[in-house]
């Protein structure tokens, strides 16, 4: 059935010091291993400097995880970027080596793709889960069914809905559209899905078989804490205009995550993550972004208060 690719789905896990967490991630990849002939799996290494991700292939996944290491560390993009040119599958699974999968995860994106050979991508839905890998929280039923989103076009600009352990692509689909972009460090998945989006459709699943990991250090968690993300929203949001092409979807991007950076702004000072210092720049970072809307009452008045919190007490 599969004769343009020498397999069906490969399994790609970028890594870079985080060896205290792959293990983790190839075990649940390993646990629904079929054979060479249907999957590969790699670990392709960004140049670590703590530990040696070899070590853990070696002790579990010898014969069964092949292994690339960058001569020098190039960065996350550019890493990213490496798994789709080596993988040889039908299908390709970027699996950051902090997440996992769960049970079933693979057959019920096979079971998909077997459906509905035409769609650009499928995804299911994820856990969230802690460092230590305690649950937080589901991700949101998208709709009832299982199948193709209507409208997903419209509707992935708008917002991010997917978190990259719960998506697989089409091979295909990457070498036509182009890898991730390197001018986006945080947000870059979210870009790519509007990107597919706008030639394919996507087919979801409604079960929960990914799980993404909100952990320490992470390059989500480093940006959380610079500020950076703002400014990585801001450019996410003026890249995904150049596809939808609409004021609408834009500004209603806009509104979104002026309300998303404002809540977590509060929230980081108030778990006192952040100095008042520090808020105050963020804030900085908001309006020099132009997240403000300036007819969202709500949204000002929390903005207020924190100027209150930061300034006057």
């Amino acid at each position: 059935m599969y004769t343009k690719y020498k397999l069906l789905i490969s399994i790609m896990i970028p890594v870079y010091n985080r060896t205290d967490l792959l293990r983790e991630a190839l075990e649940s990849v390993l646990y629904q291993y079929t054979n060479e002939q249907e999957m590969e799996i790699w670990v392709v290494d960004d140049y670590s400097t703590v530990d040696n991700p070899l070590d853990i292939i070696n002790e579990i996944g010898v014969g069964k995880v092949k292994f690339f290491r960058q001569e020098k560390n190039v960065g996350q993009i550019a890493n990213l970027n490496k798994c789709i040119d080596l993988a040889n599958g039908e299908l390709i699974h970027i699996l950051h080596c902090d997440d996992k999968v769960l049970p079933g995860f693979y057959e019920q994106i096979n079971k998909a793709f077997s459906i509905n050979p035409n769609c650009g991508a499928y995804f299911t839905r994820n856990n969230f889960i802690d460092h230590s890998g305690c649950f937080l929280r589901n991700s949101a039923e998208l709709q009832e069914t299982s199948g193709i989103i209507p409208h997903w076009f419209e509707k992935i600009s708008t917002y991010q809905k997917i978190q990259t352990p719960s998506i697989v692509v089409q091979s295909k689909v990457y070498k036509q559209l182009g890898g991730f972009k390197s001018n986006l460090t945080w947000t870059e998945d979210w870009e790519m899905w509007v990107r597919i989006a706008e030639k394919y459709s996507f087919y979801y699943i409604n079960e929960v078989l990914a799980s993404y990991r909100e952990a320490n250090n992470s390059n989500s968690s480093n940006s959380f804490k610079t500020g950076r993300f703002i400014e990585d929203l801001k450019k996410v949001i003026d890249e995904n205009y150049k596809h939808h092409k609409s004021k609408t979807i834009k500004q209603a991007s806009q509104k979104f995550y002026s309300r998303y950076i404002i809540s977590v702004i509060s929230a980081m000072l108030t778990k006192k993550e952040l100095t008042k210092s520090e808020t105050r720049s963020m804030l900085k970072k908001y309006f020099k972004c132009n997240f403000l809307i300036l007819n969202d009452i709500a949204m000002l008045k929390t903005i207020v208060k924190l100027y209150v919190k930061t300034i006057l007490l």
